[in-house]
């Protein structure tokens, strides 16, 4: 088979894998992920389970009905000839709590702000998942950018060696400069396994946030947009303070404590009941052709209140303000060490915003060097050594630049989750 048929089948056969492989947009991968997030859809399923105790019936505002039937032979064996005796009945009653202490409504209130609670828990559940991916998204671009550059120098000292063996086969070049771009070469086809190592790394990091199989393939030729936004301390507080859905879900816990404690203090009070219902009998007797039948209705009304308990009522009591007061200082705490999260990453952010700008001259500085110096080596005018230092402080300047660009992205992600914005940053 000739080298052109080879070929044109290899690149037939690459075309095909590309075009098998599909595209990924930042937007797809968090809609994917959303898609098939576990914890989102545990979340969902909570949401519902507290939706249905939210409601009067579950929390016992109306009555009781309950219904009952029964039949019944019994015979009398010892006359002769024996009696016997059947019977049938059917019963309805009804009982309904009119008063109690009011806790049915502060029962329904907690059910409601429960229910807040889920449905904000699935916001969390959807602010977690959106920074994961996005951060993972990047990482992979990242990760791409630097196996360039790695590419970048493995090509130009595999060339270099190639060059230098066929020198030294000729005389031209000694053991001691073929062994040292030998070794140069090494180095850098190892950090280009290793790059591609973390490209790998990072695409199945990007699957496991967007919960797809861990070995799918993407096409993504994205670029990264690096955030120029500038803010201001002071409107990020405020908006931490009212939108973080974590301090959210805080507030509502707060909440719910608060109405325990009018839940213990009507557990407290008389209770006030009203029951009605009627029975229906049918009797007959083997002796007689006749059947009796009867209807029994009634009505009542019970007051009942605990006289002693043990003082477990005060306890309940007791325990629940407790309670509203470790709520109260959590919020507190949470609310300090946000504002502390969040000064921190303002801080990162605006340092890696300046550094960035250094690191983005010196890589074009080092990319300057890089072609200069590759000329200067090959007319003689620097050694080996000055050659491969050039060479080890371009990767260092684009290893440098990517590290600050994934620190300025994840510092604004973070930015933007804790003041409750990150979904619509990101919709």
């Amino acid at each position: 088979m000739s080298k052109k048929i080879i070929l044109s089948i290899l690149i037939v056969g690459f075309s095909t894998l590309l075009s098998a492989q599909d595209k990924l947009t930042l937007g797809k991968a968090i809609a994917l992920g959303l898609e098939n997030s576990y914890g989102l859809a545990i979340s969902e399923e909570e949401s519902k389970v507290a939706g249905l105790n939210n409601s009067w019936g579950a929390v016992g505002a109306y009555p009781t009905i309950v219904g009952n039937a029964g039949f019944d032979l019994s015979s009398n064996i010892a006359e002769s000839p024996a009696v016997n005796n059947t019977g049938a009945g059917a019963s309805i009653g009804a009982n309904w709590t009119v008063f109690n202490g009011f806790t049915i409504k502060t029962s329904k209130r907690i059910a409601e702000s429960k229910y807040h609670l889920a449905k904000n828990s699935e916001v969390i559940q959807i602010e977690n998942s959106v920074s994961d991916i996005v951060l993972a998204y990047y990482s992979y671009i990242i990760e791409k950018e630097l196996l360039l550059a790695t590419q970048t120098l493995y090509d130009l000292s595999k060339d270099r060696y190639e060059r230098d063996q066929v020198s030294a086969e000729i005389g031209a070049k000694g053991t001691y400069e073929l062994v040292q771009s030998e070794s140069a070469y090494l180095m850098d086809r190892q950090n280009v396994l290793l790059q591609e190592r973390g490209v790998k790394v990072a695409i199945q990091n990007l699957n496991l946030a967007m919960s797809v199989e861990a070995h799918k393939q993407w096409d993504i030729d994205s670029k990264i947009e690096v955030p120029s936004k500038e803010y201001k301390l002071g409107d990020l507080l405020d908006r931490m303070t009212s939108s973080n859905s974590t301090l959210k879900h805080q507030y509502i816990s707060h909440k719910v404590t608060e109405e325990g404690i009018e839940l213990a203090k009507g557990e407290m009070m008389p209770k006030l009941s009203v029951s009605a219902g009627g029975r229906y009998n049918l009797s007959s007797l083997s002796t007689n052709s006749s059947a009796t039948n009867s209807f029994s209705p009634y009505a009542g009304v019970s007051l009942s209140a605990t006289l002693f308990d043990g003082k477990m009522k005060q306890r309940n009591l007791s325990i629940a303000k407790i309670q509203t007061q470790i709520g109260a200082i959590a919020i507190e705490q949470i609310k300090r060490e946000m504002t502390t999260l969040l000064i921190n990453q303002l801080d990162n952010y605006n340092y890696s915003r300046e550094v960035l700008l250094l690191a983005g001259r010196e890589l074009e500085v080092a990319e300057i060097n890089l072609k200069l110096s590759l000329e200067k080596f090959n007319n003689g005018s620097i050694s080996s050594f000055d050659y491969r230092t050039v060479h080890v402080d371009y990767l260092n300047a684009a290893i440098n630049q990517q590290q600050l660009i994934f620190a300025l992205l994840s510092s604004n992600v973070e930015l933007t989750r804790l003041i409750g914005g990150i979904m619509q940053e990101y919709e």
